[in-house]
C-alpha cells in the first residue's frame, strides 16, 4: 500500500515519486528539499545552492499552493496529511529545525513518536485541546 503524501491546505500530492517534495525557505535562501517517505528516516536531498547547517529553522512550503506548512500548534513544528486507502488520513508533524530528528504521527487518538529529539515537544498539545 503506497504511502501518499498531501498538502493540508490544497491537498495536491506531495510525493509523486519516491521523495516527498517540499518547497523550503531560509532567510533569502530558497530551494527544494526531498524528504523520505519512511516516518523516521531522516536522510534528506537538498539543493547545493541552498545552504543548510544544524540548528537552521526552515520555513516549508507547499510546492503546488506555496502556503506554508508550519504547525498551528507549535512553531518549530511542519504539518503534512498522510493519505493510505482503506483508512483515515493521518497528520505527520515534523521538526523545522535542520538536523533535529523529531517526527509524530497523529492519528486523532494518539501520538506516535520517532527520533531522538522528540522530548523536545513533549509538552506540545497536537489534539488542541
Amino acid at each position: 500500500m503506497k504511502r501518499e503524501y498531501a498538502c493540508p491546505h490544497c491537498k495536491a500530492t506531495l510525493n509523486p515519486g519516491t521523495k516527498i517534495i517540499l518547497a523550503a525557505r531560509r532567510g533569502r535562501h530558497h530551494g527544494l528539499i526531498l524528504l523520505s517517505p519512511q516516518i523516521g528516516n531522516y536522510k534528506t536531498i537538498i539543493d547545493p545552492a541552498f545552504p543548510l547547517r544544524r540548528g537552521d529553522m526552515v520555513e516549508f512550503a507547499c510546492p503546488a499552493c506555496a502556503t506554508p506548512l508550519t504547525s498551528a500548534t507549535e512553531r518549530h513544528l511542519a504539518e503534512i496529511s498522510l493519505r493510505q486507502s482503506g483508512r483515515r488520513p493521518l497528520v505527520v508533524v515534523f521538526s523545522r529545525v535542520y538536523g533535529e530528528h523529531a517526527t509524530f504521527l497523529c492519528d486523532g487518538e494518539k501520538v506516535t513518536e520517532f527520533g531522538e529529539d522528540t522530548y523536545h515537544y513533549e509538552k506540545v498539545n497536537f489534539f488542541g485541546a
